[in-house]
């Protein structure tokens, strides 16, 4: 083959004779009949796009004949691919015996929603007690659970219903020794995230008063907190805070034999309790103040639930004065806070067992 050229401005010219033998030989082997196709190795892909579809497409250049409204893509088959593709990789890339883990994780979690009913806040639940915009999902999520902590927080319900105590008190409960409805299990959060900022709130009793008691009062649910009079510079309300992610099991009501008794019979008649439902003493505890309203809204608001409706459940946490703090009749007219002092009884002052 005679391939020649012209310079734009000069006279024709011959290409050198192994330049010419090399692109002759390309053209020769392009110009070769393609193998016959083996179906069982080649994906055929067709794409018809159907009349009316809007397609995408960019402007064709000026004076480009425009494309018809509707563009048949003709078949076209070919060899398979022999790349690796790996398999997409398993919420936040966990291993397969993650993902065991992670099942049986999540057929426990589903196991004691069931067992526990109305008296089960999890995930879900907090989440929607603390989505605003007049309670309506989605609105502004202050309690998110990316896939991470998702998996934590099942993991860590597992973890804790291992240790000897629970597992004794849910064996009771499963064999109707123990009455699944007076407890709750209740997820508990460390910090709220207003949508779309880093910055963390720490889960205190007035960041509940702040930011969630107005959405209450739109869902009318009442109020969170009856009066915010003698202790907005309380330790108890301004600072002490929810410490971490964790699961509790706590009495709904005050536990038996601790109304009408000071502060110390109180914690005697705790720890019969705790034993007779196979919970170490040593390891359960009052809640502290901020738990109280913290338990009436997750159950008000996931539930429609009101707890200590009529009774106060006294903690362990001290006012500025001395008097221990009991907060409690949650009705309407929101949460009372008061103290007294360890030494003196009332009749509807008791407390609630926590483990």
């Amino acid at each position: 083959m005679n391939i020649q050229g012209r310079h734009p401005s000069g006279p024709p010219f011959k290409m050198e004779p192994k330049v010419e033998e090399l692109i002759n030989a390309m053209i020769a082997f392009c110009e070769q009949p393609l193998p016959e196709e083996d179906p069982a190795t080649t994906s055929p892909v067709e794409t018809m796009v159907p009349t009316g579809t809007a397609l995408d497409l960019p402007e064709p250049p000026k004076g480009a004949m425009p494309l018809p409204a509707t563009t048949p893509v003709t078949t076209v088959l070919f060899p398979a691919p022999a790349i690796y593709f790996p398999p997409a990789p398993k919420p936040g890339n966990i291993s397969l015996d993650e993902a065991a883990d992670h099942t049986q994780y999540q057929q426990f979690y589903t196991e004691l929603k069931t067992l526990f009913g109305t008296g089960f806040c999890g995930i879900d639940e907090v989440t929607r007690a603390f989505t605003t915009q007049n309670g309506v999902l989605p609105g502004n999520t202050m309690a998110s659970f990316h896939e991470r902590l998702h998996g934590a927080t099942l993991k860590a319900l597992w973890d804790n219903c291992q240790k000897p105590d629970i597992a004794a008190f849910l064996s009771k409960i499963k064999a109707g020794e123990v009455n699944a409805s007076d407890w709750l299990l209740i997820l508990r959060i460390p910090f709220l995230k207003k949508p779309n900022e880093e910055k963390e709130i720490p889960l205190t009793m007035k960041a509940l008063q702040e930011h969630i008691a107005p959405d209450m009062l739109k869902c009318e649910q009442g109020k969170l907190l009856y009066e915010v009079s003698w202790y907005p510079q309380e330790v108890f309300y301004a600072t002490q805070a929810i410490s971490s992610f964790h699961w509790q099991f706590v009495t709904k009501a005050c536990t038996p034999g601790t109304k009408g008794v000071n502060h110390d019979a109180q914690a005697t008649a705790l720890n019969a309790y705790a034993q007779k439902v196979g919970l170490d003493p040593a390891l359960t505890r009052r809640r502290i103040p901020v738990e109280v309203p913290y338990d009436h809204l997750v159950t008000l608001r996931a539930h429609n639930m009101r707890l200590l409706v009529n009774e106060y459940d006294w903690t362990d946490t001290r006012a500025s004065d001395g008097g221990c703090v009991f907060v409690g009749d949650g009705d309407a007219y929101g949460l009372g806070v008061f103290r007294r002092s360890a030494d003196v009884s009332d009749g509807d002052r008791g407390a609630c067992l926590s483990r």
